[in-house]
């Protein structure tokens, strides 16, 4: 086997903890947005009228999507316009540059009139090299994307625009040459992965309902229940779960209805499990409420509190918080008394804010967004300290 030079190594190694490093946060002032980098400095003075979706929470593509001057535009991570977007009708959003084009949405939104919103692709001259004429579109993956041609009709797109597969009722992204969909028309509804071609390799069951796969396993919906089946269409675990979540960390969660009828009153008519690959529960008892997996911890409530599962089914964490948030970074948010703090998988306080916080969320790239008692909203790094804050009027870390 070759090998790769330890200098080269060394060399990719620190490039990645360099992108890492350059990660940037959005800040408002005054109408305006800006970017800080993760010591709280202001990297990108707030004079954007507008972000991408794509950069709302952290911006670390090499281009960030915003509006600049009432025109979108592309800029580096030094704030320098590196290109415009070129379009007759007013620019809405644009996405990431993914395999060489970016989604770009045009048109404006009018009472009674939600169609006029379009999305095509642009190049790096910021030219659309397919024009906006989709209802809904996806990034670019193994050369084709997903997207919606009116009135809702599903196919994928090459990069020149042309249509490579169509009447697709859902269409996910392209993974080392297959797909997930599900092919209406002549197909009658069919779900199963295509090749490039549009040519279904593998057909899976009947099934009203395929999700996108997760950890090699997808989860399907044959009325009235859900289960999992694996990539070669084979059932793996037999639909019997009235919802069923995604796969992480080797677990899903799963809802049934609880065995016994409850009092009018109680309105949680479902409790939560977690079961392995082979469908088997990882613990015999349900919960009231929880999350998926994040760095081998679930948040789960028992009794009113909440605590954390790990992978072996055992409370790693006791259940003692109000709230709980998704571990990341090996940090997660609790909040206990009034008082939020972060703490690791051993449920040891690692991060007490310096200031007091009332809501705590996930560290995205060193930082994590806070809520302050007097309305401020701000980020903390890992020391606690609070390294940027503003006052806003209305929540800014939207969806």
């Amino acid at each position: 086997m070759r090998r790769r030079p330890l200098l080269t190594t060394c060399l990719l190694l620190l490039c990645s903890l360099a992108r890492a490093g350059d990660a940037l946060f959005p800040v408002p002032v005054d109408g305006k947005w800006g970017f800080i980098d993760k010591t709280g400095k202001v990297v990108i003075t707030p004079s954007l009228d507008a972000l991408g979706h794509c950069v709302r929470r952290v911006f670390t593509t090499d281009l960030a999507p915003v509006k600049r001057d009432g025109k979108w535009v592309y800029i580096d991570r030094a704030g320098k316009v590196v290109l415009r977007v070129a379009a007759d009708l007013p620019v809405r959003d644009g996405g990431p540059f993914v395999e060489g084009l970016a989604r770009v949405s045009v048109g404006r939104i009018r009472l009674g009139d939600i169609g006029r919103i379009t999305t095509g692709y642009i190049d790096r001259t910021g030219a659309f090299v397919i024009p906006p004429r989709f209802v809904a579109a996806r990034d670019f993956s193994d050369g084709l994307a997903a997207v919606r041609l009116p009135p809702r009709r599903g196919c994928y797109v090459d990069k020149t625009g042309k249509v490579i597969v169509k009447d697709c009722g859902y269409a996910y992204d392209f993974k080392d040459g297959r797909a997930l969909v599900r092919l209406d028309g002549a197909a009658g509804g069919q779900w199963g992965l295509i090749d490039k071609t549009g040519k279904m390799t593998v057909k899976f069951p009947k099934a009203e309902r395929v999700r996108p796969f997760s950890e090699g396993l997808a989860a399907f919906f044959k009325p009235p229940k859900w289960g999992y089946l694996d990539r070669s269409g084979k059932v793996v675990v037999k639909p019997q779960f009235h919802f069923a979540e995604d796969f992480h960390d080797g677990c899903a969660s799963v809802w049934s209805e609880k065995p016994a009828p409850q009092p009018p009153k109680k309105r949680n008519r479902f409790e939560c499990r977690f079961i392995d690959k082979s469908g088997k529960f990882v613990t015999a008892r349900a919960f009231d409420a929880a999350f998926p997996f994040r760095d081998g911890r679930a948040a789960v409530q028992v009794g009113g509190k909440w605590g954390y599962l790990d992978t072996r089914g055992e409370l790693a964490v006791p259940a003692r918080f109000d709230s709980a948030g998704p571990f990341a970074e090996g940090l997660a948010a609790v909040k206990a008394d009034g008082k939020v703090v972060y703490i690791d998988p051993v449920g040891k306080v690692a991060v007490q804010p310096k200031d007091k916080v009332v809501f705590g969320a996930a560290f995205n790239q060193g930082l994590a967004p806070v809520h302050l008692p007097d309305g401020r909203r701000g980020y903390i790094d890992k020391a606690g300290r609070l390294v940027y804050a503003w006052t806003v009027a209305q929540p800014v870390f939207d969806d």
